[in-house]
């Protein structure tokens, strides 16, 4: 179901950026995802398709 959505938000060929936040355990590497201005990971968490973790929040990129 997720992997539809998302999949949808890209149909017009429109490409993401990423802004990673930092690098996380086992080297994972936290991003914010956008297409265009959006922010695809705000919309996901509207959506109800992730979850918002507090600890990252002031760790976020804020918009200019």
């Amino acid at each position: 179901m997720w992997r539809t959505y998302l999949r949808s938000l890209f149909l017009d060929g429109t490409e993401a950026a990423m802004a990673q936040i930092e690098q996380a355990r086992y080297e994972r590497t936290v991003s914010e995802v956008f297409l265009g201005n959006e922010s695809i990971d705000d919309e996901i968490v509207r959506v109800g398709m992730a979850w918002h973790y507090q600890e990252l929040f002031g760790k976020l990129p804020q918009p200019s």
